[in-house]
């Protein structure tokens, strides 16, 4: 990932830690937003040791 990609899932990471949570739940419904969402939510794992 790189730019924006990087950029959002910080931000997201950071959203998640400041909410006190320990983990996420992320819903895919099978369309194109989830076909993209999945790789970020992916390496958004991995930064958050989720995996």
């Amino acid at each position: 990932m790189s730019g924006l990609a990087d950029k959002l899932t910080l931000w997201i990471k950071e959203e998640i830690e400041k909410a006190g949570a320990k983990g996420a739940v992320v819903g895919l419904s099978g369309g194109i937003d989830s076909a993209v969402w999945l790789p970020y939510a992916k390496g958004l794992f991995r930064v958050m040791s989720w995996e």
